[in-house]
């Protein structure tokens, strides 16, 4: 039997148990189990969790990576997740949006909880790392590294020929990010936008959608754009709505059918039909 090899962060995750709601059986079938059902392949599930040991856009690259080198795979199917995730070292999960949140006097979900008590023994300040990379517009360079990450295991997939398919699908960078950054009280203290004296009377709305134009821009200027841009195995590329593309699946508070694919409104992950509908857009992928 031919064998799918799927990576992901808790999207993709087959023991994905919600935080939210811990009394909730959580056990219906991912997108991997579905997809391998209806292809006839046997699946090798590698999602994780974004704050345990994985779930960073360069964490699935590495999974599927050393997987291949020692396992014979037919195909692969990855579900990204959001750009701002990312791994140091290969050993330090740190997801630097979380502390800003919580340095911004919001008051944490349980998910949000988690990540940062997954990274209580880190060596590694996020929050200080979130104000070095805004400062000076550092973190544009994360959209190149959003689509390295697809290139590059394209390039693995080409090296042990392998079909490799793709998709967004925990949520990418957006305005609203921007927003609470510049809305917490740390950046307020610092003292507004790239260390410019005096926040009051900012606009930060329009602070977060200029930096998002940036973003953008680093996203249509990176090398890997242009590649990736003639390639027919990445669904809804390039994923940003502003650019014409989409993601797998929104579950985004914002979208209409939102309560049709996740858990609760407390819980974004997808629901049983949420995995579904990743599953199907997957098939339509392999056989377009």
């Amino acid at each position: 039997m031919k064998t799918l090899l799927a990576v992901g962060c808790s999207f993709t995750n087959k023991e994905y148990q919600s935080k939210e709601h811990p009394e909730m059986d959580c056990s219906w079938p991912k997108w991997p189990e579905v997809l391998g059902n209806r292809l006839g392949y046997k699946v090798v599930n590698l999602g994780r969790n974004g704050g345990s040991n994985g779930g960073s856009n360069d964490s699935i690259l590495r999974s599927a990576q050393d997987y291949m080198i020692e396992n014979k795979v037919d195909m692969v199917c990855a579900l990204w997740t959001e750009p701002f995730r990312f791994n140091i070292h290969d050993c330090i999960f740190n997801s630097w949006y979380i502390d800003i949140i919580a340095e911004s006097g919001e008051k944490l979900t349980e998910i949000q909880k988690g990540f940062l008590k997954t990274q209580a023994s880190k060596v590694i300040n996020g929050s200080e790392l979130a104000h070095q990379l805004m400062k000076g517009d550092k973190h544009i360079k994360l959209a190149n590294e959003q689509l390295r990450y697809i290139h590059a295991l394209d390039i693995t997939g080409t090296f042990h020929n392998v079909p490799v398919y793709h998709m967004q699908g925990c949520g990418i960078w957006n305005q609203y990010l921007y927003k609470t950054y510049f809305e917490s009280t740390t950046y307020a203290n610092r003292g507004g936008v790239d260390g410019a004296p005096g926040t009051s009377g900012l606009n930060f709305e329009y602070i977060a959608k200029e930096k998002f134009k940036l973003w953008i821009e680093a996203f249509l200027d990176s090398p890997y754009f242009a590649i990736l841009d003639k390639q027919t195995n990445i669904y809804g590329w390039p994923f940003y709505k502003e650019l014409g593309g989409s993601i797998g699946l929104n579950t985004s508070s914002s979208s209409p059918d939102a309560k049709n694919y996740r858990i609760s409104d407390k819980d974004s992950h997808p629901n049983a039909h949420g995995q579904e509908v990743i599953a199907d857009k997957y098939y339509e992928l392999i056989h377009k």
